[in-house]
């Protein structure tokens, strides 16, 4: 049982609280304590301490007791002075002079992966929707695919115009489709018999159109027996359409 009798180490309160304020790393505190043992514990101010001695009595490696020595030098926490083979040390009680730390920050993994990977900010993150009007071509031609389908289909679920008319947009804007060849390859698809169940929304159109285009004539004139409304019959049921 430890016993103040058989030895202690006098410390002032003032100096301890100060060391209870300073945030000081594990390996240099376990090197801080030694010298402390050294010094004070034996009513010196500085006491002649080797590398070994350090090793044995904090169970350090050499390296790490290098390292947290240097540390407490750098924070002016200790004081170094090399005589003959082996150094002293001296404990700095004016710990005013100490040197003040930067504060921790804790950082979110969030924050460490964005150096590698920047986070989107708000406004990267901000998409403008395209809202398309009910007499733009693009809903206009959605809703001729759609009244093709419900006049096979009326139970057919009815779909968003608007995604459906965002593909449409797709294929006038990037795909530099014209609107009548697709309004008479809906009117085409539609009354094929094969392919009419296999295209029920714009965006199957739009993946297949080249295929279709050719399987209807392509302009040629072949039709597979299918008849293709003219442009002014498909206009005018685009303007029925757009009445309703």
């Amino acid at each position: 049982m430890p016993k103040i009798e058989d030895g202690y180490t006098k410390i002032a309160n003032e100096i301890m609280d100060a060391l209870c304020r300073y945030r000081i790393p594990g390996e240099q505190r376990q090197c801080l304590d030694f010298i402390l043992r050294k010094t004070y514990g034996f009513n010196k101010k500085e006491d002649r301490i080797s590398n070994g001695q350090f090793c044995k009595a904090t169970g350090l490696k050499k390296p790490s007791v290098c390292r947290a020595l240097k540390g407490l030098i750098d924070k002016n926490i200790v004081s170094k002075k090399v005589n003959n083979y082996i150094p002293s040390y001296c404990f700095n009680k004016h710990y005013k002079k100490w040197k003040v730390l930067a504060k921790k920050i804790t950082v979110s993994k969030k924050v460490i992966l964005g150096v590698t990977k920047k986070l989107p900010t708000k406004e990267s993150t901000t998409k403008e929707i395209k809202t398309f009007l009910s007499d733009s071509k693009e809903v206009r031609l959605s809703n001729l695919l759609l009244s093709k389908i419900l006049q096979r289909n009326p139970d057919h679920k009815k779909p968003n115009i608007q995604t459906w008319a965002k593909e449409v947009d797709y294929m006038i804007r990037l795909d530099k489709r014209d609107p009548q060849k697709i309004a008479n390859l809906i009117d085409w698809v539609q009354s094929d018999t094969f392919e009419q169940n296999n295209v029920l929304c714009t965006a199957k159109l739009r993946k297949r159109y080249d295929a279709l285009f050719l399987k209807m004539g392509g302009g040629t004139g072949n039709n597979n027996g299918c008849q293709v409304s003219s442009a002014d019959e498909t206009t005018s049921m685009l303007d029925k359409i757009e009445r309703r």
